[in-house]
């Protein structure tokens, strides 16, 4: 007999080394990144970017990003935040579980770090007053991933 397990909401659970090599090279492989077959040597995910916000622009079909450039990632060759965007939507919507599309990435880099604000085009076309959702990961040179994080905004002109 076979049981399943259903993760109820704040259960964390244990994934396989093959789990964790998916996740992990999934989104490398998306955009073309190296994969990464060497496990890390460090056993936690990286952190989440509290401070991470969107600000979308019609105008110019463009998504001003700000994001805490302190973080570990920024100044780490081979480091990555991944970007990917929602259809953008009706101003009244509170919650979009997606889909999202189209990955974007920002890189870290030791010669010269990335600051923040940062702008990325739009992958879908957005209009004033539409509400813009973003998901985001963190990416370590060591191949860990973080969990998702998401930012949302009103689009303005």
């Amino acid at each position: 007999m076979e049981f399943i397990r259903f993760k109820c909401i704040g259960e964390s659970i244990n994934l396989t080394g093959y789990n964790h090599y998916i996740r992990s090279n999934a989104v490398r492989s998306d955009t073309g990144g190296t994969i990464i077959d060497a496990g890390p040597t460090v056993f936690e995910l990286p952190e989440k970017d509290p401070l991470v916000e969107i600000s979308p622009d019609a105008s110019r079909q463009i998504v001003d990003l700000t994001f805490d450039d302190t973080m570990e990632w920024v100044d780490e060759d081979d480091a990555w935040l991944f970007i990917q965007q929602g259809r953008p939507q009706n101003a009244q919507r509170n919650f979009f579980a997606g889909p999202y599309y189209d990955i974007k990435d920002k890189h870290g880099d030791s010669g010269a770090p990335i600051t923040t604000p940062e702008s990325f085009s739009c992958t879908q076309v957005v209009a004033v007053g539409q509400k813009l959702w973003c998901k985001f990961q963190i990416a370590r040179a060591d191949g860990r991933i973080s969990e998702p994080f998401y930012a949302n905004a009103l689009v303005v002109a």
